[in-house]
């Protein structure tokens, strides 16, 4: 079985999704902006798994990796994917988005809110 890439996995929905793909026995890459924030909620995640069910505890930091991948930075992006070069893929959860109020490009010329919803 292969991994279930999940962005945006620091946030809301991404949490619930990723304690739910732990809790069914998957390995899981956090795909995530903001390494700290992501650390902080895999902690979150653990210490829950543990309260409900000890036994879906055992193993857990072995099957969940959190990478960097900042959606708006196309180097970010290619980054993420060679670090996943021989890791075999199961499924991928689209999470990760945005909605700018402004007007603003990012560093490759593009809209910020296109470059994460749609190009990223």
């Amino acid at each position: 079985m292969g991994k279930v890439i999940i962005t945006g996995a620091s946030g809301s929905i991404g949490r619930v999704v990723t304690k739910e793909m732990l809790l069914r026995g998957h390995d899981v890459v956090m795909a995530c902006r903001n390494l700290d924030k992501a650390r902080n909620v895999l902690d979150a995640i653990a210490r829950q798994i543990l309260r409900e069910d000890p036994d879906g505890a055992v193993g857990l930091a072995s099957r969940v990796e959190i990478l960097r991948l900042d959606l708006e930075d196309s180097t970010s992006i290619r980054s993420f994917v060679d670090s996943l070069k021989g890791c075999g893929v199961s499924a991928l959860f689209n999470n990760a988005g945005m909605i700018n109020k402004e007007f603003e490009l990012n560093s490759d010329g593009v809209e910020r809110t296109m470059a994460v919803n749609f190009i990223g």
